[in-house]
C-alpha cells in the first residue's frame, strides 16, 4: 500500500482533508460528535479521533467502503 499524504486541517472555519497538497481536491467534513466525523463530499467516509489517557487526540481512524486507515497526528511546534 502506498504511503498516503493526507492532511486534515481547519480552513476557513471548515474541517477539510487535502491529499498530497492538491487544493483543487478538498474533502469537507462535519462533526457527528466531538470525536466522530463524516464526509460532506463523500458520504461513505467516516472517521473517529483516538485519544490518549490525557484526553489528547493522537490519531484518526478513517473508514470507507469497509477499508480502514489509521492516520497519526503530526507534532506541530
Amino acid at each position: 500500500m502506498p504511503e498516503l499524504n493526507y492532511k486534515i486541517q481547519i480552513q476557513d472555519n471548515n474541517l477539510v482533508g487535502v491529499m498530497n497538497g492538491d487544493l483543487r481536491d478538498i474533502d469537507y467534513f462535519y462533526f457527528e460528535t466531538k470525536d466522530k466525523i463524516f464526509g460532506q463530499t463523500d458520504i461513505y467516509l467516516k472517521g473517529e479521533f483516538v485519544r490518549d489517557s490525557l484526553n489528547e487526540i493522537t490519531s484518526l481512524f478513517v473508514m470507507k467502503n469497509g477499508m480502514g486507515a489509521h492516520l497519526s497526528k503530526l507534532e506541530t511546534n
